[in-house]
């Protein structure tokens, strides 16, 4: 029985013969489902008033994008189907299907739930934080030169150096006024940047998953830190720099449901236009039944949303224009009659002047201010290419593993009894790879290292560009650190705490590094070779629906064993599947 189930309708697939596809993770470059071929089937009447499709005016506007469960016999795996189009009779679609499905992987890393900190001031907070390191604490401080942020931005008086640590203190901004010119020296930048592990930690565990595997127990990989590229601004303003909710003003019981309300009041006296920056991420269990923004009594902003990251503007432009800026918040807490103990690591509003120049440096933030346009699956993809890692989605945990070690591990499944009359084999000795980051490539042949591939074929050499920047050490002024170059999204520098006195990069610890070369010997070499000296198997059967066909195992089948690949199966009839395979020799 196949089956595709949600919560409202049932769509029986048994009899439809459509194809559905297993990859394994490990010979791929991005993540792998489960996946249909496109299909087209005949609806009812009835499920199509069910989906939408028909209404007073016939054919109405429908959803294109379903969450279910997908079952197939005795196996049920988290489930999309993707609708092509409805012609009144046939539904033409594809589904999507296993534990690759969930909404993390769609989530913006921005909206994730990083806690507010509250630093008093960051200078003394980025101090107390450069000899930690992760877990202890989920980002850092690193000295990153940028000879060409002054160019980028407004920061003329800027030293060449983002967290610039003088060994002492990180170098504050200042202004000085003579007569009616106002010279404004910024010369520093004060950003905390992520260390890897910390980004995936705070995104499985909103996913509600453990995790576990070689790259989580790798200790060089907790030293790992990411330059997003974005930097922390927070220009002078009259307002105060920013505030956080924290107990609330009052708190009534409903019933079984207790509600808490925080109101803050800052007055605005003086001329100019203004930002707020107000940043709600509340946990599953509070709801906001009411959050606005007021000024001088005028609504700005209204939401019930429990998470929002909202820039505002307010321009004062007259004397008349003077008053309260007011922030209202109303929470629920539903089966819940205690009061809300503190909610200051879930909101943050900061207030600058858009008419300021000087950077006084934000006293809180998230790692959601540094974070770039990019989903979790975009982030954890460049970590698996650049890596070479299997990802493995499991009911509620995520194992991550070394490709390098994991394939040499597998178990292998006798399929003696599947086995073909005729199958396909075609050796892989011709192949040759390009293993490249942003620097530097490297070039594999069957022999191992080679000056260039100019001896294959185009079509027989695969590229794997890792698309990481692994950032070089240069000086300035006697610093060394890790230097930015505007040539990747994905820059990363190893952080070991402070160096003869400074939070600066280095190369290696412990004479290990993330050189194209390290990665080549750590982490690709003998998985690249078992490619290029492997043959590839193809070939096609029935067997019973109950047969454990699954790319977890390897197969011996044909006196050989073979890491398989990929499988494609599609329902000939109620109790048999007819099934091609792709496997490579090991």
């Amino acid at each position: 029985m196949i089956v595709f189930i949600t919560e409202d309708w049932k769509l029986d697939l048994t009899d439809h013969k459509i194809t559905f596809v297993e990859e394994n993770s490990l010979f791929f470059d991005y993540f792998v489902s489960g996946y249909s071929l496109p299909f087209s089937i005949l609806i009812s009447d009835e499920l199509a008033l069910q989906l939408g499709f028909v209404g007073e005016n016939n054919i109405t506007d429908y959803e294109t994008r379903y969450q279910g469960v997908l079952q197939q016999d005795g196996s049920f795996s988290p489930a999309i189907l993707e609708l092509d189009e409805y012609d009144g009779e046939r539904l033409s679609g594809s589904f999507v299907y296993g534990n690759q499905t969930i909404p993390l992987l769609d989530t913006k890393l921005s909206d994730l739930p990083f806690p507010v900190v509250s630093t008093g001031d960051i200078e003394t907070h980025a101090k107390s934080v450069i000899e930690k390191g992760f877990p202890e604490v989920g980002y850092n401080f690193p000295m990153i030169i940028d000879k060409e942020f002054d160019q980028k931005t407004n920061y003329e008086n800027f030293q060449g150096i983002l967290n610039n640590y003088n060994g002492t203190a990180y170098m504050r901004n200042s202004r000085t006024v003579t007569g009616d010119e106002e010279i404004i020296y910024n010369r520093n930048v004060i950003t905390p940047y992520p260390y890897i592990l910390e980004i995936l930690k705070v995104g499985f565990e909103h996913a509600g998953l453990s995790y576990a595997g070689d790259f989580f127990s790798d200790p060089l990989n907790s030293k790992l830190i990411w330059d997003t590229g974005k930097f922390l601004e927070q220009l002078f303003s009259p307002l105060p720099p920013s505030f956080r909710f924290g107990t609330a003003t009052t708190n009534v019981i409903e019933g079984n449901n207790v509600v808490s309300t925080f109101r803050s009041l800052t007055r605005i006296n003086s001329l100019g236009s203004y930002t707020i920056k107000a940043y709600l991420n509340l946990p599953e269990d509070m709801f906001v039944r009411q959050f606005t923004i007021r000024v001088k009594g005028k609504l700005l902003y209204e939401s019930n949303l429990q998470r929002f990251d909202k820039l505002l503007i307010v321009n004062i432009e007259k004397v008349e224009d003077f008053g309260d800026l007011e922030i209202k918040m109303v929470i629920i807490r539903y089966n819940e009659v205690t009061s809300i103990d503190d909610v200051s690591k879930y909101n943050n509003f900061t207030f600058w002047s858009n008419d300021g120049r000087l950077n006084v440096f934000p006293d809180s933030f998230t790692l959601a201010d540094v974070m770039p346009n990019m989903t979790f699956s975009t982030f954890l993809n460049k970590l698996k290419n650049w890596f070479n890692l299997d990802i493995d989605f499991q009911y509620d945990t995520v194992t991550i593993d070394y490709v390098e070690q994991k394939f040499l591990e597998t178990a292998f499944r006798d399929e003696t009894h599947l086995e073909a009359e005729k199958y396909s084999k075609k050796s892989n000795k011709n192949k040759g790879y390009e293993l490249k980051d942003s620097e530097d490539t490297i070039y594999i042949d069957k022999s191992g290292i080679v000056k260039d591939l100019s001896n294959i074929k185009q079509e027989n050499i695969v590229t794997i560009n890792t698309g990481v920047s692994v950032m070089k050490i240069e000086s300035k002024e006697d610093v060394f650190t890790s230097r930015r170059l505007e040539n990747s999204e994905f820059r990363v520098l190893l952080y070991d705490g402070l160096q003869n006195g400074l939070p600066t990069a280095v190369s290696f610890i412990n004479d290990q590094g993330f050189t194209l070369n390290s990665m080549y010997n750590r982490l690709w070499k003998n998985w690249i070779r078992f490619r290029i000296h492997s043959e590839t198997i193809k070939d096609k059967f029935k067997c019973d629906i109950y047969e454990d066909l699954t790319t977890r195992l390897g197969r011996y089948k044909y006196n050989k064993k073979q890491l398989v690949k990929k499988i494609s199966k599609r329902r000939t009839n109620e109790d048999t599947w007819e099934v091609r395979t792709e496997s490579e020799v090991l």
